[in-house]
Protein backbone atom coordinates (compact mmCIF):
# COMPACT_ATOMS: atom_id res chain seq x y z
CA UNK A 1 0.00 0.00 0.00
CA UNK A 2 2.88 2.46 0.68
CA UNK A 3 4.76 1.70 -2.39
CA UNK A 4 1.76 2.69 -4.11
CA UNK A 5 1.17 5.80 -2.69
CA UNK A 6 4.16 7.12 -3.03
CA UNK A 7 4.23 5.73 -6.51
CA UNK A 8 1.19 8.07 -7.26
CA UNK A 9 2.74 10.93 -5.03
CA UNK A 10 6.02 10.68 -7.87
CA UNK A 11 3.61 10.64 -10.79
CA UNK A 12 1.78 14.07 -9.25
CA UNK A 13 5.42 15.45 -8.96
CA UNK A 14 6.29 15.00 -11.92
CA UNK A 15 3.20 15.86 -14.41
CA UNK A 16 3.73 19.15 -11.97
CA UNK A 17 7.00 20.11 -13.03
CA UNK A 18 6.10 19.24 -16.86
CA UNK A 19 3.73 21.72 -16.30
CA UNK A 20 5.96 24.66 -15.19
CA UNK A 21 8.54 24.11 -17.56
CA UNK A 22 6.10 24.32 -20.37
CA UNK A 23 4.56 28.15 -18.67
CA UNK A 24 8.29 28.81 -18.06
CA UNK A 25 8.93 27.88 -21.84
CA UNK A 26 5.96 30.14 -23.40
CA UNK A 27 6.57 32.62 -20.78
CA UNK A 28 10.00 33.40 -22.47
CA UNK A 29 8.76 33.04 -25.62
CA UNK A 30 6.47 36.08 -25.18
CA UNK A 31 8.91 37.93 -23.91
CA UNK A 32 10.60 38.48 -27.63
CA UNK A 33 8.20 38.80 -29.90
CA UNK A 34 5.04 37.92 -30.94
CA UNK A 35 4.31 36.99 -34.86
CA UNK A 36 1.72 39.51 -36.24
CA UNK A 37 -0.07 36.63 -38.61
CA UNK A 38 -0.42 33.73 -35.82
CA UNK A 39 -1.17 35.70 -32.81
CA UNK A 40 -3.61 38.74 -33.90
CA UNK A 41 -5.88 35.86 -35.64
CA UNK A 42 -6.19 34.52 -31.75
CA UNK A 43 -7.24 37.81 -30.38
CA UNK A 44 -9.95 37.81 -32.59
CA UNK A 45 -11.10 34.34 -31.61
CA UNK A 46 -10.95 31.12 -33.63
CA UNK A 47 -13.91 29.19 -34.92
CA UNK A 48 -14.30 25.98 -34.58
CA UNK A 49 -13.88 24.21 -38.54
CA UNK A 50 -14.02 20.45 -39.21
CA UNK A 51 -10.94 19.23 -41.61
CA UNK A 52 -13.35 18.44 -44.15
CA UNK A 53 -14.76 22.18 -44.16
CA UNK A 54 -11.28 23.86 -44.25
CA UNK A 55 -10.62 21.97 -47.34
CA UNK A 56 -13.29 22.71 -48.75
CA UNK A 57 -13.32 26.42 -48.87
CA UNK A 58 -9.35 26.38 -49.68
CA UNK A 59 -10.55 24.41 -52.84
CA UNK A 60 -13.19 27.06 -53.51
CA UNK A 61 -11.37 30.27 -52.79
CA UNK A 62 -7.85 28.97 -54.39
CA UNK A 63 -8.71 31.16 -57.47
CA UNK A 64 -9.81 33.84 -55.62
CA UNK A 65 -6.48 33.54 -53.22
CA UNK A 66 -4.43 33.55 -56.45
CA UNK A 67 -6.34 36.92 -58.19
CA UNK A 68 -5.59 38.48 -54.49
CA UNK A 69 -1.75 38.05 -55.04
CA UNK A 70 -1.54 39.22 -58.16
CA UNK A 71 -3.23 41.99 -56.99
CA UNK A 72 -1.22 42.40 -53.87
CA UNK A 73 1.82 42.31 -55.65
CA UNK A 74 0.77 45.38 -58.11
CA UNK A 75 -0.56 47.23 -55.04
CA UNK A 76 3.08 46.39 -53.10
CA UNK A 77 4.81 47.92 -56.67
CA UNK A 78 2.44 50.81 -56.64
CA UNK A 79 3.22 51.84 -52.90
CA UNK A 80 7.01 51.12 -53.22
CA UNK A 81 6.72 53.67 -56.24
CA UNK A 82 4.78 55.97 -54.12
CA UNK A 83 7.34 55.84 -51.57
CA UNK A 84 10.32 56.25 -53.71
CA UNK A 85 8.54 59.46 -55.42
CA UNK A 86 7.77 60.53 -51.23
CA UNK A 87 11.51 60.35 -50.41
CA UNK A 88 12.49 62.49 -54.18
CA UNK A 89 10.25 65.33 -53.18
CA UNK A 90 11.07 65.90 -49.46
CA UNK A 91 14.67 64.54 -50.01
CA UNK A 92 13.23 62.38 -46.75
CA UNK A 93 14.77 59.39 -47.22
CA UNK A 94 11.66 57.26 -45.39
CA UNK A 95 9.01 59.32 -45.98
CA UNK A 96 5.42 57.39 -45.32
CA UNK A 97 2.36 59.16 -44.31
CA UNK A 98 -0.69 58.24 -41.86
CA UNK A 99 -4.17 59.48 -39.92
CA UNK A 100 -3.22 58.93 -36.22
CA UNK A 101 -6.38 58.74 -33.53
CA UNK A 102 -7.92 61.75 -33.97
CA UNK A 103 -7.62 61.77 -38.05
CA UNK A 104 -4.78 64.16 -38.30
CA UNK A 105 -2.02 63.61 -41.19
CA UNK A 106 1.64 62.38 -40.56
CA UNK A 107 4.01 61.70 -42.62
CA UNK A 108 7.49 61.23 -41.23
CA UNK A 109 9.46 64.09 -42.81
CA UNK A 110 7.19 66.64 -40.39
CA UNK A 111 9.99 65.82 -38.26
CA UNK A 112 13.16 66.42 -40.27
CA UNK A 113 16.14 67.18 -38.50
CA UNK A 114 14.77 64.95 -34.94
CA UNK A 115 15.78 61.62 -34.11
CA UNK A 116 12.71 59.58 -34.72
CA UNK A 117 11.89 56.55 -32.73
CA UNK A 118 9.16 54.13 -34.42
CA UNK A 119 7.28 51.53 -32.25
CA UNK A 120 5.63 48.96 -34.18
CA UNK A 121 3.05 47.20 -31.57
CA UNK A 122 -0.62 45.99 -31.02
CA UNK A 123 -3.17 46.36 -28.07
CA UNK A 124 -3.41 42.17 -28.01
CA UNK A 125 1.12 41.69 -27.90
CA UNK A 126 1.79 41.67 -24.13
CA UNK A 127 5.75 41.99 -24.49
CA UNK A 128 4.24 45.31 -26.46
CA UNK A 129 2.94 46.50 -23.44
CA UNK A 130 5.25 45.47 -21.04
CA UNK A 131 7.78 47.91 -22.71
CA UNK A 132 5.24 50.80 -23.53
CA UNK A 133 5.81 52.82 -19.84
CA UNK A 134 9.32 52.87 -20.52
CA UNK A 135 8.85 54.34 -23.81
CA UNK A 136 6.85 56.69 -22.32
CA UNK A 137 8.88 57.69 -19.87
CA UNK A 138 11.98 58.13 -22.01
CA UNK A 139 9.94 59.91 -24.60
CA UNK A 140 9.13 62.76 -21.44
CA UNK A 141 12.87 62.86 -20.86
CA UNK A 142 14.03 63.34 -24.39
CA UNK A 143 10.98 64.98 -26.34
CA UNK A 144 12.86 68.47 -25.55
CA UNK A 145 15.96 67.10 -26.90
CA UNK A 146 14.54 66.96 -30.77
CA UNK A 147 13.23 62.75 -30.58
CA UNK A 148 9.84 61.96 -31.48
CA UNK A 149 8.41 58.87 -30.74
CA UNK A 150 5.39 57.37 -32.53
CA UNK A 151 4.02 54.31 -32.47
CA UNK A 152 2.64 52.28 -35.28
CA UNK A 153 -0.28 49.71 -35.24
CA UNK A 154 -2.66 48.18 -37.59
CA UNK A 155 -5.11 47.27 -34.90
CA UNK A 156 -8.43 47.86 -34.45
CA UNK A 157 -8.90 51.28 -34.29
CA UNK A 158 -11.32 51.51 -31.29
CA UNK A 159 -8.97 48.86 -29.28
CA UNK A 160 -6.34 51.69 -29.80
CA UNK A 161 -8.81 54.42 -28.54
CA UNK A 162 -9.47 52.17 -25.49
CA UNK A 163 -6.12 51.23 -24.97
CA UNK A 164 -5.01 55.10 -24.70
CA UNK A 165 -7.72 56.13 -22.04
CA UNK A 166 -5.68 53.63 -19.49
CA UNK A 167 -2.57 53.64 -20.37
CA UNK A 168 0.70 55.67 -20.12
CA UNK A 169 1.17 56.32 -23.95
CA UNK A 170 2.40 60.40 -24.36
CA UNK A 171 2.73 59.91 -27.77
CA UNK A 172 1.14 59.36 -30.99
CA UNK A 173 -0.04 56.16 -32.91
CA UNK A 174 -0.31 56.35 -36.23
CA UNK A 175 -2.87 53.54 -38.02
CA UNK A 176 -0.57 51.76 -40.71
CA UNK A 177 -2.57 50.99 -43.81
CA UNK A 178 -4.19 54.76 -43.50
CA UNK A 179 -2.52 55.91 -46.23
CA UNK A 180 0.92 54.03 -46.48
CA UNK A 181 1.55 50.66 -45.56
CA UNK A 182 5.19 50.68 -43.62
CA UNK A 183 4.83 47.13 -42.22
CA UNK A 184 4.74 45.36 -45.48
CA UNK A 185 7.14 47.38 -47.31
CA UNK A 186 9.53 46.79 -44.19
CA UNK A 187 8.57 43.14 -43.74
CA UNK A 188 7.53 43.31 -40.36
CA UNK A 189 5.65 40.26 -39.42
CA UNK A 190 6.52 40.04 -35.40
CA UNK A 191 6.35 42.65 -33.03
CA UNK A 192 7.29 44.77 -30.72
CA UNK A 193 9.55 45.89 -33.28
CA UNK A 194 11.54 49.17 -33.19
CA UNK A 195 13.48 51.72 -35.30
CA UNK A 196 15.08 54.75 -35.22
CA UNK A 197 15.51 57.23 -38.12
CA UNK A 198 18.37 60.09 -38.21
CA UNK A 199 17.61 63.71 -38.83
CA UNK A 200 17.31 62.81 -42.95
CA UNK A 201 14.91 59.77 -42.35
CA UNK A 202 17.38 56.62 -42.61
CA UNK A 203 17.14 53.94 -40.47
CA UNK A 204 19.55 53.84 -37.86
CA UNK A 205 18.81 51.49 -35.46
CA UNK A 206 16.58 48.05 -35.63
CA UNK A 207 15.80 45.88 -32.65
CA UNK A 208 12.85 43.16 -32.87
CA UNK A 209 11.36 42.04 -29.89
CA UNK A 210 11.44 44.09 -26.36
CA UNK A 211 13.42 46.81 -25.31
CA UNK A 212 14.55 48.28 -21.60
CA UNK A 213 14.55 51.63 -20.87
CA UNK A 214 18.37 51.17 -20.58
CA UNK A 215 18.75 49.51 -23.86
CA UNK A 216 16.06 52.42 -25.69
CA UNK A 217 18.11 55.11 -23.75
CA UNK A 218 21.60 53.99 -25.01
CA UNK A 219 20.32 53.90 -28.50
CA UNK A 220 18.70 57.38 -28.76
CA UNK A 221 22.02 58.58 -27.15
CA UNK A 222 23.79 56.99 -29.61
CA UNK A 223 21.75 58.72 -32.28
CA UNK A 224 22.22 62.08 -31.07
CA UNK A 225 25.80 61.63 -31.31
CA UNK A 226 25.50 61.26 -34.46
CA UNK A 227 23.42 64.07 -35.48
Amino acid sequence: MKKTKTSKYLVSVLIILTVGLFMVSATTFSGCCIPINSLASSNVGEASVSEETKTSEQESTAETKETAAETEGTAAETEETAAQENADNSGYANNYSFYDLDNNKISFSDYAGKILVLNFWATWCSPCSEEIPDFAATYSEYKERGVQFLGISDDNIDSLNNYYKVSSINYPTLIDGSIDKIMTSWGIDAIPHTFILNGKGEIIFDQLGTMTREELINAIEGALQQQ
